[in-house]
């Protein structure tokens, strides 16, 4: 499923990721480079984007991730390079290993609405 974000990036995990909600993607995802998620940011609705989401800088989230829904993907995403990761992923709390994977989208999508 959401396996496929880690290509060619660096994850790092130091804090609680809860997801309860959902999360709509539309378009394609396209990660260009690193992604860490440090602290909290709690998102408590809905978030949905309907176009292409491209990030080709550092995204550096400061704050603990909290989704309150599902992740529901309607659309193809799409990986242009192989699936290679960096870096370790280091979870220093009770974290599922599927959501610390899967905290990269979060981190992208995070960033787009602030």
């Amino acid at each position: 499923m959401l396996l496929l974000r880690c290509h060619s990036l660096d994850v790092g995990i130091d804090k609680d990721v809860v997801i309860d909600e959902d999360v709509v993607i539309d378009e394609d995802v396209v990660f260009d480079e690193d992604v860490f998620i440090d602290n909290d940011v709690v998102i408590g609705e809905d978030v949905v984007i309907d176009e292409d989401v491209v990030i080709d800088e550092d995204v550096v989230i400061d704050e603990d991730v909290v989704i309150d829904k599902d992740f529901v993907i309607d659309e193809d995403v799409v990986i242009d390079k192989d699936i290679v990761v960096d870096e370790d992923v280091v979870i220093d709390e009770h974290v599922n290993v599927v959501f610390a994977i899967d905290l990269g989208i979060v981190g992208i999508l995070v960033s787009r609405i602030i």
